[in-house]
């Protein structure tokens, strides 16, 4: 697994430094203004998708709430990290993470990340705004966002990574699971 991360992080990388079309003139006042929740004119697609992107690292937290103060390598400054930076952030987690990643008990201010219902919730909100993203949006103006836009490019292939990434981790925490 940790050649794929590794090679997902450097296509991510090369994507934004050598591929994708060069940034916008007005790409930081699009992002204040998204989240500010000024979505007037904005296309619902690219609403939903930056909006996913805020989703996955807070579901990566609860998948990994157990790792988030772990010894020697800690997880929560890459969680905290793909806040703003998404995979560019956490993908280096999976691959500098020890085998078998490390446990430790989260503690009581971070136990609720552990709660049955946090990642089912955090599921629902993703395929609701995708949902909405995929029914309102304009999917014709998103592909062309996508080959002229910085930001939309990096944003669809950060989205892929990090959702290639969750089920790695599920399929591989179902795996230890099985075995014990």
């Amino acid at each position: 697994m940790r050649w794929l991360v590794v090679a997902m992080w450097v296509l991510l990388v090369v994507d934004l430094t050598v591929w994708s079309p060069p940034p916008s003139p007005d790409q930081d006042t699009w992002i204040q203004a998204v989240l500010l929740g000024q979505w007037t004119g904005k296309n619902p697609a690219t609403i939903a998708l930056f909006s996913l992107l805020g989703l996955w690292p807070l579901a990566f937290a609860g998948r990994l709430s157990a790792e988030l103060r772990a010894r020697p390598l800690p997880a929560w400054p890459f969680v905290l990290g793909s806040m703003v930076l998404g995979g560019f952030a956490l993908l280096p987690y999976f691959m500098l993470r020890p085998t078998p990643p490390p446990s430790r008990d989260p503690g009581r201010w971070l136990r609720w990340l552990q709660h049955p219902a946090y990642l089912p919730v955090l599921g629902l909100l993703g395929v609701a705004m995708a949902a909405w993203g995929l029914l309102a949006g304009d999917l014709r103006g998103f592909a062309d966002a996508f080959r002229s836009e910085q930001l939309i490019q990096v944003m669809s292939l950060d989205f892929i990574a990090l959702t290639i990434m969750s089920g790695l981790t599920v399929s591989r925490a179902a795996e230890r699971d099985r075995s014990r």
